[in-house]
């Protein structure tokens, strides 16, 4: 039920950046005002459901805390600041109104479904001559008892416990029991009123609320995968055969993707298996082959969806496996995250077969909007054009851009070379050029200049009336006649 609520909040959520999109534009829902309207949102949201123990392993949980990590990233990248934001918030919703009455309403509801399914287990237990006996026992509760208890705290309690039995005696019928069994689903499933209304006035039975309810679980389950899937880079072209697979309800299943980037072809395959607790599924890696002209034989690379850090994207795998370097969040084993770039070493694999990855920190010394500095490019002269090229950078791309190069602009593409803190340039036919001699192979006319006024100055002795010969070796000869 908590689950439920959850998703209710989230989905009521998303409705509304919905309506401010179609309201104002998509640009509204990135500027900062709206990044800390959600973030405050989200955190409320954290702080209410992550005391509930049943949400400590929901996936939902786990992706709303990413999300909130994320947002103060990208609204305060200093990490102190970061800190210090966060333990205020922290503080401010752990000891806010809201947060006491909200924890309180929790401990209410949860003590109340308890009690409820308490009493109608216990009903269930006892037979027919036990009931009749409790029947009998509240019927013949002297006024004398009932004097000596307290007031009418203890008259209610006698009246109540005969109404209980009066009901647990006559109304064991089948069709009481369907209503029992709605009102236990009506629960789980929904809060809303109109629900149960629906249900009394169809006569829905038990089996068919039930099943219901499965199918409003399925329908989640396919929407969280179905949004993970388009989040990873695997588009909507998986949707029809993802949701067939659900209905079959087998304990694992693969899917299949298949994508081209050029001359580079790429075929992934996606593994979703199901909880041993639950009927969710979850999908939980994908393997992508990568074929072309300088592997004939494709390559092969497994990628792991950890609950985490964020997914390695389609588009970022099919990058690394290209030999080009990844800029991701990462978790170690105190799952405290960092940033690293990620590139895979060709040379070793582990016992599984996958190429090992290695990791550059912050701390290794390459920064990125320094390395583009030494250029001049002239996308970085563009906010959101710099914007957009280090986004792209740091997923691994090989971007175009347009470089000033002895007073003329040439195209070249770029990407991010952390293991040597530059960056590989390249032609636009695809030959690579070294950064360090960019510059000095785009002038040879200057150096050619250079050699010819050298060599003038070597020749510029004087002039040429004594065919050629120096002014120094004259002076010697009119010494040596003025000595003679």
């Amino acid at each position: 039920m908590a689950a439920r609520s959850l998703y209710d909040e989230l989905e009521r959520w998303r409705n509304r950046e919905q309506n401010v999109a179609r309201l104002f534009s998509e640009e509204a829902l990135r500027t900062p005002y709206y990044l800390k309207s959600r973030l405050d949102h989200f955190r409320q949201l954290n702080a209410v459901y992550s005391q509930d123990k049943s949400l400590q392993k929901d996936v939902g949980l786990k992706v709303l805390q990413g999300e909130i990590r994320t947002m103060e990233r990208r609204l305060y990248p200093n990490p102190l600041e970061r800190l210090m934001r966060r333990a205020v918030a922290q503080v401010a919703q752990y000891f806010g109104p809201e947060r006491l009455l909200e924890r309180e309403r929790l401990k209410i509801e949860e003590a109340r479904q308890t009690q409820q399914i308490q009493r109608t287990l216990q009903v269930e237990k006892e037979t027919p001559a036990q009931r009749y006996e409790q029947t009998v026992a509240a019927a013949l509760v002297t006024p004398n008892i009932r004097a000596t208890s307290k007031e009418t705290t203890a008259e209610s309690t006698n009246e109540q416990a005969l109404e209980q039995a009066l009901l647990a005696d006559q109304k064991r019928s089948q069709a009481e029991y369907d209503l029992l069994m709605k009102k236990q689903v009506r629960l789980t499933v929904s809060n809303t009123e109109p629900f149960f209304q629906v249900a009394k006035a169809t006569n829905v039975t038990s089996s068919d609320l039930f099943q219901t309810k499965s199918l409003d679980m399925n329908d989640k389950n396919y929407d969280y995968l179905s949004s993970q899937l388009k989040y990873t880079g695997f588009g909507e072209d998986l949707q029809a055969q993802l949701k067939e697979k659900l209905q079959k309800q087998e304990p694992e299943f693969m899917l299949t993707h298949q994508k081209s980037y050029g001359n580079d072809a790429t075929v992934a395959t996606l593994h979703f298996k199901k909880s041993a607790n639950s009927d969710m599924y979850f999908f939980n890696k994908y393997n992508l082959h990568l074929q072309n002209p300088q592997h004939p034989d494709p390559i092969k690379q497994t990628f792991y969806l950890n609950q985490d850090e964020k997914p390695i994207t389609l588009k970022e795998g099919y990058n690394l496996l290209s030999g080009r370097a990844v800029y991701k969040e990462r978790s170690d084993r105190e799952r405290q995250s960092y940033h690293a770039w990620m590139q895979l070493d060709f040379k070793q694999t582990d016992k599984n077969g996958n190429y090992k990855i290695q990791l550059y920190n912050d701390k290794y010394g390459f920064n990125l909007e320094q390395s583009l500095n030494r250029h001049a490019i002239k996308e970085l002269q563009d906010p959101t054009q710099k914007e957009r090229l280090l986004e792209s950078l740091q997923r691994g791309n090989r971007h175009t851009v347009t470089i000033t190069i002895n007073g003329h602009e040439k195209q070249m593409a770029i990407e991010a070379a952390p293991r040597f803190k530059n960056l590989n340039v390249y032609e636009t036919n695809g030959i690579k050029v070294r950064a360090d001699k960019l510059y000095q192979s785009s002038a040879p006319d200057q150096s050619q200049k250079q050699d010819v006024k050298k060599a003038q100055k070597q020749g510029a002795g004087g002039d040429e009336g004594d065919g050629g010969v120096p002014e120094q070796q004259q002076t010697k000869k009119r010494r040596t006649k003025q000595s003679l």
